[in-house]
């Protein structure tokens, strides 16, 4: 199956290895675009629609063999178009033992990135990141995302895809838009209550920042609501990604504002990640 202009471009970097592996794996799990076919061949959803990932389907017995295989990838990752599931990527995941480095295919180890903790705990976090030095003697599974369905203008085998909330909405990301974008334009989805958790997480979930920080959130994902439902179905411009780009800067202008200084700078970790165009 070929691999589409939109994909092969992306994927220049790691040449032939990498276009020869995302065919497989558009090839081998094509039938999934179907998700009931997944679930007949024993994926199950695992944690939350997350609004730069999707929402995981694993195979608890691809993951146990622990064979990397580009045709039977060990997670699945779904998307909501309207209410019908969309395949967007897949994922593969490895178990390391003690400290054990992740595969060299498709594109070099720093291309993986290690999970440690819960579903939960991974899930929410604001951004993933690639391997980096390599793996922990805690590290628990090797993780490649491989977006065979929906184009990543960050890259392939990059972890978070904010092309997504583009499409839950059935469009393509604008010329030039960045990864801020796409933050912002999550909130009009299902990115509100994932964003709404971190900073809750990180101002702690009873506290009057937490309530300060909700209320920002709303506002600004109220403005992108609307905006979304006047734009109707024409396509999205450069002007439109600068307006959802500003909206996303707006909304740390407006926690900065809001927040006392000591919990803002409990957002630090967040703000390096969540605010800027990665």
């Amino acid at each position: 199956m070929p691999v589409p202009a939109a994909l092969a471009a992306q994927v220049t970097a790691g040449g032939a290895r990498a276009e020869t592996f995302l065919a497989a794996a558009r090839s081998g799990t094509a039938r999934y675009q179907d998700r009931a076919a997944a679930i007949q061949d024993g994926y199950r959803a695992l944690g939350p629609d997350a609004p730069g990932m999707g929402q995981h389907w694993i195979n608890p017995s691809l993951v146990l063999a622990g064979r990397f295989d580009a045709a039977r990838p060990q997670v699945l990752t779904y998307i909501l178009v309207g209410e019908q599931p969309v395949l967007a990527g897949v994922a593969y995941a490895i178990p390391t033992r003690g400290g054990e480095g992740a595969p060299e295919e498709p594109v070099g180890a720093s291309a993986w990135h290690y999970h440690g903790r819960t579903v939960d705990e991974e899930s929410f976090l604001a951004d993933h990141h690639h391997a980096g030095e390599g793996a922990g003697p805690d590290t628990r599974v090797a993780v490649l995302h491989a977006w065979a369905w929906v184009p990543n203008p960050a890259g392939a085998f990059e972890p978070d895809n904010w092309a997504l909330p583009f499409a839950r909405l059935g469009a393509t990301p604008p010329p030039g838009a960045g990864a801020a974008a796409g933050k912002a334009l999550s909130l009009a989805s299902v990115g509100r209550p994932f964003f709404l958790k971190v900073l809750r997480d990180l101002c702690g979930a009873d506290s009057a920042s937490a309530a300060l920080a909700a209320g920002v959130v709303a506002g600004r994902a109220g403005a992108i609501a609307s905006w979304v439902r006047e734009r109707g179905d024409r396509p999205l411009t450069p002007a439109d990604g600068a307006w959802l780009e500003g909206q996303w800067a707006g909304l740390w202008e407006d926690l900065r504002r809001a927040l006392p200084d000591a919990t803002w700078a409990q957002l630090s970790p967040a703000r390096g990640e969540t605010s800027g165009g990665r």
